[in-house]
């Protein structure tokens, strides 16, 4: 954990919602934080320190980003002319007259 999710946990001991919102934004875990705090102090804490440790930090997910357009290639969108032949085109009718 570094000096920010260090300081965070500190945070979280004294305002566990606002160690939440820091981490997770506004969202199902600001609820359910808020509601363990209704039931309890030390609830709210440990619920507090599980999300400063389970979600990535904004450095964290920046390098993910990154690592996804410089190294996954993106799916090739050509398909082969054989399968172009075996899908049937919705234009055609089923059942055409034969003196057609």
């Amino acid at each position: 954990m570094a000096v920010g999710g260090l300081i965070l946990g500190i945070i979280a001991v004294f305002l566990p919602p606002v160690a939440v919102v820091i981490r997770a934004g506004c969202g199902a875990s600001l609820l359910i934080n808020i509601v363990l705090l209704f039931l309890g102090w030390l609830p709210a804490v440990f619920h507090a320190w599980f999300v400063i440790l389970d979600k990535p930090n904004a450095r964290q997910r920046h390098e993910e980003r990154r690592y996804e357009k410089e190294y996954v290639r993106p799916r090739s969108r050509s398909r082969s002319v054989d399968s172009r032949r075996s899908v049937r085109r919705s234009h055609e009718p089923f059942n055409r007259p034969s003196y057609v």
